[in-house]
């Protein structure tokens, strides 16, 4: 994916799995189902991806996205955000 031929826009967080119960820090993570907006279609994810153990449903995050295939997309690193 290059970064000529993406576009980055923000996502909601629809649905979130944690691996291990809450308490648990070392090693835990959240999988999350997210739904964004392009050209006026709204897409859902058809697989998770994983976001830092704070985030909720309802919290937005950005992704960057295939310009001419929308369903196509990844999650940006916070640190390169």
């Amino acid at each position: 994916m290059k970064k000529s031929e993406t576009i980055e826009i923000l996502a909601t967080i629809e649905e979130i799995v944690t691996v291990a119960p809450e308490k648990v820090v070392l090693g835990n993570v959240k999988f999350a189902i997210v739904s964004y907006v392009v050209d006026g279609f709204k897409y859902v994810s058809k697989k998770s991806i994983t976001v830092p153990l704070g985030y909720q449903v309802g919290d937005t995050i950005k992704i960057r996205c295939v310009k001419n295939e929308p369903i196509r997309f990844k999650r940006l690193s916070p640190r390169f955000a």
